[in-house]
């Protein structure tokens, strides 16, 4: 540092002061760089898959603009990996930035590669939080194991019908086969008890939201992350009051707990809380924050000191809870039925437990979500995707999934293949 006294012109008048430099400690960080560049390879490969996808609703390919992937260790919370795409070079800061650059880095029409949606992006966790909604049915007893409901396709609340992804009909259903196959009307119809019970359970789905990691930020040590949201009566009015026209109403009704259930309506997270939320479960209810720096190293590159993983808390996953959800997000990969066996169809790399996700979105193409954690008997990776109108998550996000997973296994990654005709 070097203090110099100028005048009004800024002519230097006189040197006041100087302090010579001080060599720094190097940080290593949890980032594995394999895995980082498969994450980053996956998420492009499969974004430009997802664009030769045909979306039966608007009849038109997906946009695919964008997306994000995180791959997590479950056992500390250590990152090994995180992608945003479109991306851009880094080292065109260097020096400074030339200002036609900096402009296209700004251009609507890149879709803003200088955010972080990892950490940053907003979106509509869609069916992956019916983990969330399943554990809290069956903490509070709601629901057991083995309750089933008569999935007839829809359900009818108040003056409104929520029906099934597809207008699928299920049958019978419990919560084990609810996941594997996605069974919205099994959720919609949980929410809608929580409703009923308001006075009991009034913040039933959300309490268990907010323990595992959402609607609050992770403390990832990186700036500007985003919080997200768990909405609730008490947010509902705080929105309208605020942005009365894009929320007109301050109540809560049966139909927004209805929502909910299955991550709609206003439930917004991260990529990196999805991330979270599947390595909490993994781990038995571990929640850490989320680890980036590992160690601080000297100049001879020897530990000084060791950066170790922070819990914040530990979440309530009894048995009775964790087995048959897990039986669930296992089936979703290997029973026949499940949203993502297409995907995964003659994986063998290790085995996989996960949940599928399609979030619609006002005026767009759906988001297509995966979160998923292997192997399952002794978790070592959680694996979130998520993607800017990239359609169904079996048929669009699962295959990125997969093809990070293979890379993890110490397998060919291979092509990205869409597993098509897979709902949810």
């Amino acid at each position: 540092v070097t203090k110099l006294e100028v005048d009004s012109r800024g002519r230097v008048l006189q040197t006041l002061g100087h302090e010579d430099p001080v060599q720094g400690r190097d940080i290593q960080l949890t980032i594995d760089l394999d895995v980082q560049e498969l994450t980053e390879e996956s998420l492009a490969r499969g974004l430009e898959a997802a664009r030769q996808a045909w979306d039966r609703d608007q009849l038109k390919h997906f946009i695919a603009p964008a997306g994000a992937v995180v791959v997590q260790d479950p056992r500390d919370g250590s990152v090994l990996a995180m992608a945003s795409n479109p991306t851009f070079d880094p080292s065109s800061f260097v020096n400074g930035i030339e200002p036609g650059v900096f402009k296209q880095l700004q251009d609507p029409a890149g879709h803003f590669p200088l955010n972080n949606r990892a950490i940053q992006g907003l979106y509509a966790p869609g069916s992956t939080f019916k983990l969330v909604t399943a554990m809290a049915g069956l903490r509070t007893g709601l629901i057991g194991a083995h309750t089933t409901i008569d999935d007839k396709g829809e359900l009818r609340v108040g003056n409104r019908t929520f029906r099934n992804a597809g207008r699928k009909v299920w049958g019978k259903v419990d919560v084990t086969r609810a996941l594997s196959v996605s069974s919205d009307v099994f959720f919609y119809d949980l929410g809608y008890k929580f409703w009923l019970q308001k006075d009991r359970y009034p913040d039933g789905i959300q309490k268990v939201a907010r323990e595992m990691g959402l609607g609050q930020r992770s403390d990832i040590l990186l700036p500007s992350e985003r919080e997200g949201r768990v909405p609730d009566p008490a947010t509902r009015k705080r929105l309208h009051e605020k942005f009365p026209k894009a929320f007109p109403f301050g109540d809560w009704f049966g139909g927004d707990n209805v929502n909910l259930a299955i991550g709609q309506g206003e439930m917004v997270i991260t990529p990196l809380q999805l991330a979270n939320l599947y390595s909490t479960f993994a781990n038995g209810g571990s929640l850490y924050r989320p680890r980036l720096a590992a160690r601080s190293l000297d100049q001879a590159g020897e530990a000084v000191e060791d950066l170790g993983p922070v819990k914040r808390r530990l979440v309530d996953i009894p048995p009775n809870v964790r087995d048959p959800v897990l039986a669930g997000l296992r089936g979703v990969i290997s029973n026949d039925e499940g949203t993502a066996h297409l995907a995964f169809g003659g994986f063998s790399g290790m085995s996989v437990a996960g949940k599928t996700g399609t979030a619609q979105v006002l005026g767009k193409q759906d988001t297509a979500v995966f979160a998923a954690f292997a192997p399952v008997e002794a978790p070592r990776y959680t694996v979130a995707v998520v993607m800017e109108e990239g359609g169904f998550g079996g048929e669009t996000a699962a295959p990125v999934a997969r093809r990070i997973l293979s890379g993890l296994a110490g397998q060919p990654p291979g092509e990205i293949t869409l597993g098509g005709g897979v709902v949810d």
